[in-house]
């Protein structure tokens, strides 16, 4: 299975096209560096390792004092397909 199209993008905003057709050029492994590394911009960046992509992702969810609702993963998600070094 492979993503075709980034059903959350702004369909009139350049930037968003932009990079959602970045994205989709690099899973399908198009317009890559000859050493295949990929340079992610620095405001794409969450501080902090793995806890701080998930408070980046899901903000409040180490706070919590009770069990979220559904409806709050709803609107985010971590996907990922491996690291490749």
């Amino acid at each position: 299975m492979h993503l075709i199209e980034n059903m959350q993008v702004e369909r009139n905003d350049p930037q968003s096209a932009a990079f959602a057709e970045w994205l989709l050029n690099i899973g399908d492994g198009r317009d890559l560096p000859e050493d295949n590394m990929i340079t992610v911009p620095p405001h794409m960046i969450c501080p902090g390792g793995i806890k701080g992509l998930i408070d980046c992702i899901y903000p409040n969810i180490s706070t919590a004092t009770e069990y979220l609702p559904d409806s709050y993963f709803l609107n985010c998600a971590i996907l990922h397909q491996g690291i490749l070094r």
